[in-house]
C-alpha cells in the first residue's frame, strides 16, 4: 500500500494534466456542437490506453523500489562488513602489540643470564629452560590466535581421553614445577569427553599455564567430576581480588595480580574465553584473594 502511494505521488501530475486536457476537449466539443458520444469513446478508449500504461508503470515502479531496496541492504552490508574489517585489524594490531611486549620479557631474561659470567651453569641451564618454555607459549598463543579468529577455523569434534592432554602438559612444565616447588594433586583421569582435543588443550594449556605463575610453592590440584562432565584446575596461589574476577577473560586486562607478575598481558584468558564461546564449553572461575583459585571447563555431554 505503501508503494502504490508513492507511485500515485509520483504520476500526479500527469493524472491532472491530462485530466485537464480532457476536460479541455470536452469543453470545446460541447461549444462546436459535436457529437459528444464520439467524445465519450474517446475518452473511454484514452483512459483505457492509460490504465494500461499504469499498471505497467506501476509494475516497472515495483520492480524499481524493489532493485533500490536490494541496493540499500547491499551497500548497508558493504558497511558493516569494512566496519568489521577495520575492527579485526585494529583488534589484531593491538593483541600483536601486547603480544611483542609480552615476548620481551623472557628474550630480555635469556639474553641477561647468558651474559652473567657469575651464575652457576647448572642453575642458569634450568631457568634458560623456563624462559623458552615462556616463548614457546606465547608463540603458540600467537598461532592460535591467528587461527581463532579466522572464521574458517577447523573444529572436529570426538571422544577424547582427557588424561591423553593433561599428561603431555605436565610433561611440558615439568621444570616449572620443580624450579617454583608446586607440588600437583592429580589423579589419572581415564573418562572421555566429547570435544575438540587441539582446542580444549590449549585451554587447558593457558588455565594451568596461570596457575603456575601465581602458586609458586603452593598447590595445583587437577580433577575431573565424571556426574557433571566438569575439568577443575585449582591451585593455593594469591587468588584474585574481588573487583578483579568480572574482568579477567578480557582482553588486556591483568589485574592486580598482573602487575605483580611481569610476564603477564592479560592474553592467555582472553584466548580461553574466545575458545569457550566457539566450543560451547562454558568456564567458570572462583577464587579468594590470598587463597586461591578454581578454574572449571564444564563439557557439553
Amino acid at each position: 500500500m505503501t508503494n502504490f502511494r508513492e507511485y500515485l505521488k509520483k504520476i500526479l501530475p500527469n493524472i491532472i494534466i491530462t485530466g485537464f486536457i480532457l476536460s479541455f476537449f470536452g469543453l470545446i466539443f460541447f461549444i462546436s456542437d459535436y457529437d459528444l458520444l464520439v467524445y465519450q469513446y474517446s475518452c473511454l478508449l484514452i483512459l483505457f490506453v492509460l490504465l494500461i500504461v499504469g499498471i505497467v508503470g506501476y509494475l516497472n515502479f515495483l520492480k524499481q523500489e524493489s532493485v533500490k531496496k536490494q541496493l540499500h541492504r547491499c551497500e548497508n552490508k558493504l558497511k558493516e562488513l569494512e566496519s568489521k574489517s577495520q575492527t579485526e585489524k585494529e583488534n589484531l594490531q593491538e593483541y600483536f602489540l601486547m603480544w611483542v611486549h609480552q615476548m620481551k620479557t623472557p628474550i630480555t631474561a635469556c639474553k641477561l643470564l647468558v651474559s652473567d659470567d657469575n651464575c652457576d651453569w647448572e642453575a642458569q641451564q634450568i631457568l634458560i629452560q623456563q624462559e623458552l618454555i615462556y616463548i614457546e607459549d606465547y608463540t603458540e598463543m600467537a598461532i592460535n590466535y591467528l587461527k581463532l579468529v579466522n572464521i574458517s577455523a577447523d573444529f572436529n569434534f570426538d571422544k577424547v581421553v582427557l588424561d591423553a592432554i593433561i599428561s603431555k602438559l605436565f610433561q611440558k612444565y615439568r621444570v616449572l614445577f620443580i624450579y617454583n616447588h608446586i607440588q600437583l594433586d592429580y589423579h589419572k583421569i581415564t573418562d572421555a569427553v566429547i570435544t575438540d582435543a587441539r582446542w580444549t588443550s590449549v585451554m587447558i594449556e593457558q588455565i594451568l599455564s596461570n596457575a603456575i605463575k601465581y602458586a609458586k610453592n603452593k598447590k595445583i590440584t587437577v580433577k575431573y567430576d565424571s556426574k557433571q562432565a566438569t575439568l577443575t584446575i585449582s591451585d593455593t596461589g594469591i587468588g584474585i581480588k574481588k573487583e578483579d574476577l568480572p574482568k579477567i577473560f578480557d582482553k588486556g586486562y591483568s589485574g592486580f595480580n598482573g602487575r605483580l607478575e611481569q610476564k603477564s598481558s592479560g592474553l592467555g584468558l582472553f584466548l580461553v574465553r574466545e575458545i569457550s564461546n566457539r566450543l560451547n564449553q562454558p568456564v567458570t572461575v572462583t577464587s579468594t584473594y590470598l587463597q586461591g583459585s578454581s578454574f572449571t571447563i564444564h563439557f557439553n555431554r
